[in-house]
């Protein structure tokens, strides 16, 4: 992985999705559109996040299951 990118791996319905962007915010808001788009997926959207630092990494993992609570409730 290029030195400062994301990337992120969905996994849906036994599918794998790699996402890859340049910021935390762009590689998060990414991500949320996947997931939303697939928010009826059995079992729900597992994912693997690559960053440059583990802060971000939880930073994006913390938004992530923000959303995941959020379609869960509507």
């Amino acid at each position: 992985m290029k030195r400062g990118s994301f990337r992120i791996t969905l996994c849906i319905r036994g599918d794998r999705r790699v996402l890859i962007a340049q910021s935390e915010r762009e590689a998060a808001l990414m991500a949320e559109s996947v997931i939303r788009r697939h928010d009826d997926s059995p079992g729900g959207v597992g994912y693997i996040i690559d960053a440059p630092t583990s802060r971000a990494s939880e930073r994006i993992s913390a938004y992530l299951a923000d959303v995941a609570r959020e379609m869960e409730f509507a």
